[in-house]
């Protein structure tokens, strides 16, 4: 039996050439979608063997809930195929219990070899450049104790915007954002906001 694969992606063109390309390595790709929202359903009634996604542009309230889906579903496998190597991102998905989580740099047919051959452990497969920077340790360690919502205010801090941006792109109080960075600041045990920049920024934020 065709092991069954679910697809969500924002791009419809990329969609269409990873349904082709795993139909024609023999998986059965029993359903696509662009909406986070029909992913659960689709997830819910076809219990695929491997979804594969790109989680860059899902909110976090979608990923928190993909996450409770995979304790339900125990035999689900998780597919990261992102168009972001930002450790931002692979922190914030790891909650996913994902299987791998490969770079769209990567050519198609280091996806196809990883459906057909599971890694035994979490595997990360980006550039170079950003390897480098999540075998940093101690970042590493930093970054895992951080929440969903701090990692998003440390990107926004990364990026240079001021609390009060922040805290209206978030739809939040400037003194939970205030909250929010003296807590990141807390765990990279620093008072200095240009160090708090520089990691995010050093760390694909």
């Amino acid at each position: 039996m065709r092991e069954k694969v679910v697809i969500f992606d924002s791009n419809p063109v990329i969609i269409s050439g990873m349904r082709f390309c795993l139909s024609q390595h023999g998986f059965d790709v029993a359903a696509t979608t662009t909406i986070p929202e029909e992913l659960f359903r689709i997830i819910l009634f076809v219990k695929p063997d491997f979804v594969i996604i790109d989680p860059v542009l899902m909110k976090e309230e979608y990923i928190s809930r993909l996450g409770q889906l995979t304790s339900i579903l125990k035999g689900l496998r998780i597919v990261i195929f992102a168009s972001s190597d930002s450790a931002f991102h692979i922190l914030r998905t790891h909650r996913l219990n994902w299987m791998v989580y490969l770079s769209k740099n990567q050519p198609l047919e280091k996806l196809i070899h990883t459906l057909n051959f599971p890694p035994k452990y979490n595997l990360v497969v980006i550039d170079n450049e950003v390897s480098e920077s999540l075998q940093d340790a101690s970042a590493t360690a930093i970054l895992r104790h951080l929440t969903g919502r701090e990692m998003q205010v440390l990107r926004e801090i990364g990026a240079g915007k001021a609390n009060k941006t922040i805290a209206e792109e978030m739809q939040l109080s400037n003194k939970t954002i205030s909250t929010y960075k003296r807590s990141i600041m807390q765990k990279l045990n620093t008072t200095d906001l240009r160090v708090v920049i520089d990691f995010a920024r050093r760390n694909g934020f």
